[in-house]
Parts: structure tokens; sequence; C-alpha cells
């Protein structure tokens, strides 16, 4: 993408895309010209002077216009639908192998003779797992919740049976 990018050849990149943007993305982009590189918010200027979407560029300083700041969040929204995709599906896929961490603590317990332990355990991580791949394909906040309950309750049960009495 053109906006902040380190890239080097980014200028050819957007010099062709931009004429080829519809009117709902050039103006789209008008309202955050600010956060591109200057020589993008340039271009996208004139494009929509040549298309008639702004009489000049004062129409540029009312309000519809006017760049808001970038908010500074934890997590930022995410605006394109495929990156939030990818990015969303790789999050998930870090869930699903974090799972296999309880099935072999408790595995492994198992093995050491703690039964009631291993299998409370070894069950968490495999419904972890369970429910972190069906959340590849579309995240479900619900079963987000779930996964986070039953983090919660392999780190209690490991911590009743590890922590001394």
């Amino acid at each position: 993408m053109w906006g902040k990018s380190k890239l080097k050849d980014t200028k050819a990149n957007f010099v062709v895309q931009i004429p080829e943007y519809s009117d709902a993305e050039i103006l789209n982009i008008l309202k955050k010209r600010n956060h591109y590189q200057p020589e993008a918010a340039r271009l996208v200027i004139s494009e929509a002077l040549k298309r008639g979407l702004i009489n000049s560029e004062d129409d540029l300083l009312e309000k519809e216009f006017r760049t808001k700041p970038l908010k500074k969040t934890l997590f930022p929204q995410i605006e394109d639908k495929q990156q939030k995709k990818k990015i969303s599906r790789s999050i998930t896929r870090g869930l699903l192998i974090t799972g296999v961490i309880p099935v072999i603590f408790g595995i492994l317990k198992l093995n050491e003779g703690a039964q009631v332990e291993g299998s409370f355990v070894t069950i968490g991580g495999v419904l972890w797992i369970i429910f972190a791949s069906k959340n590849i394909r579309k995240i479900n906040l619900k079963l987000l919740r779930l996964l986070f309950g039953i983090l919660f309750f392999c780190a209690c049960v490991s911590g009743i049976f590890i922590l001394p009495v």
C-alpha cells in the first residue's frame, strides 16, 4: 500500500492506482489525506479536481474534509477487510497452537500418575484446540469467551495441583 510505506518504488504504484479508484474511494482518501505520503495526497487532490469532486483546494478546509487524528489504541481498528481477515486468522492460528501446551502438560501429568489433574487439563486442551479451529473460518466472540473460560479453568486446575498446600 502506498500510505506511509517504506518501499522505494511506491510512487510508480500510486501514480497508476489512484486514477483507477472510484469517486467514493477518492473522497475517502481526501478525508484521510494527512495520513498518506505527501506525493500521494497531492495526486489524490489533483484527481479529485480533475473529476470535479471538489472545486478547489479551498474545499478541503470544509468540515467534511477535515482530517481526524489517528487514535492511539491498544488494538487499532483495521479498515481493510482483507487485511482484517488475514490478521484475525493469524491470531486464531496462534490460539490453536497454544492449545497444544495444556494437552502436553496433561499427558505428562497422566504419565506421572495424576489422573484427575491430567485428564482435566488434557480435556481442556483438546476443547481449546477444537474451539480455536472453529474460529479460523469466522471469528465468533462467544467461542473466544469460551476459550478464555477454558484457559482460566486449566490455569486454576494446574495451579491447585502444582502449588504446595
